[in-house]
């Protein structure tokens, strides 16, 4: 237990406020961290948009979310005094800010933790780093696994984790709404579909329309296996528009799920293609082999580990520049200039062994 850290019968605080896959990525420190307090009431805050997958996470008793809704000014102090009190409803003994900026470090020090634990960040304000009272000095290298380096703050309380890959186990309820839902357009439970995430919270991590389009067309062709498109709500018009030129079987249902039911249909996909983006993350917590394509950003930092999972990622020598495009021009030419034919490479082989096993089991 790190030094002057006392766990008593005290609540447990975890502050995510990072985006859904890093709230993903977080997953195996709250499973250590609940093993390691089976009795201590553990409390995870998230941004809104991860709380709904946060519901469904066995390891969390409570969750509280936070927006940046714009309100009245009477509603907002209504809405931060309901925020405060949801907070302060347990009494902590520890709380732990898993990222460097200042929002999670303000709420760790209003939830009144006797121990508040979060990573040293030399770049911040002064008063940001004083806000706890233990600071880990572990900056972020570049190539770690970013759920190793959330792990860190856990293992500096003495905490060894049996597994640092995110798990994510979707409850019946959840599998069952989706499976309705997919028998409703005509896919049984028996039946194998591609779940293809084509977008991402970044523009400069995706490939041109034109090849989503032509990928599920040769999915369609060689293996007959159905796509079903994920994504965001306001990415439910670029979806419609994939689809709409597909030839192949490919059914848009980007922006028709929550979070935590999009867990439960890439629980039920055969396999999951899509870029670094949130889905992928999911796809690989709830035991689904993916197929990631990397562009600017680091597979090595974000991508699923394990022989389920396989990365595509251009082989140019600037591979990868870790920028938000060409020179942070929002434009990657990396992935420009990546061909399906190239993608089929990877992606051919794992799609014949989902089909042959189809094949099996029907038989």
């Amino acid at each position: 237990m790190k030094k002057g850290i006392q766990i008593n019968d005290g609540a447990l605080l975890a502050i995510q406020l990072g985006d859904i896959g890093d709230v993903v990525l977080t997953l195996p420190s709250l499973r250590a961290l609940k093993k390691a307090f089976p009795e201590n009431h553990l409390v995870v805050c998230v941004r809104e948009k991860a709380g709904a997958l946060m519901d469904i996470c066995a390891d969390v008793d409570t969750v509280i979310t936070v927006n940046k809704k714009n309100r009245k000014p009477i509603e907002a102090i209504r809405h931060q005094i309901k925020f405060f009190r949801a907070v302060r409803r347990h009494p902590y003994d520890l709380a732990i800010d898993f990222r460097t900026g200042t929002r999670g470090a303000i709420l760790a020090l209003l939830s009144g933790a006797k121990a508040r634990l979060g990573f040293f960040e030399p770049e911040e304000q002064l008063w940001r780093n004083r806000v706890f009272s233990h600071l880990l000095h572990c900056g972020y290298r570049k190539g770690t696994y970013v759920a190793d380096y959330y792990f860190e703050v856990i293992k500096s309380l003495g905490i060894t984790p049996q597994s640092l890959d995110p798990e994510l186990a979707v409850p019946v309820a959840v599998k069952q709404h989706i499976l309705d839902r997919l028998q409703r357009i005509g896919i049984d439970g028996q039946s194998a579909f591609i779940a293809l995430q084509p977008f991402s919270l970044w523009q400069y991590k995706e490939l041109h329309a034109d090849k989503y389009v032509d990928l599920i067309d040769q999915i369609s062709r060689r293996w007959g296996l159905p796509v079903i498109v994920c994504g965001a709500p306001n990415e439910r018009q670029r979806a419609q528009a994939v689809t709409d030129r597909c030839h192949g079987r490919a059914i848009n249902l980007a922006g028709q799920t929550t979070i935590s039911q999009l867990a439960g249909l890439l629980s039920l996909a055969g396999l999951f293609i899509g870029v670094d983006s949130a889905g992928l993350h999911i796809a690989a917590a709830v035991g689904t082999p993916t197929v990631s394509i990397f562009g600017p950003s680091d597979p090595a930092s974000w991508a699923p580990r394990g022989s389920r999972h396989a990365v595509i990622q251009p082989t140019l020598p600037c591979v990868p520049c870790r920028q938000k495009g060409c020179e942070n021009s929002g434009v990657s030419r990396c992935l420009d200039e990546l061909s399906v034919a190239e993608i089929m490479v990877t992606i051919g082989p794992m799609l014949d062994r989902l089909f042959q096993h189809q094949v099996g089991t029907s038989s």
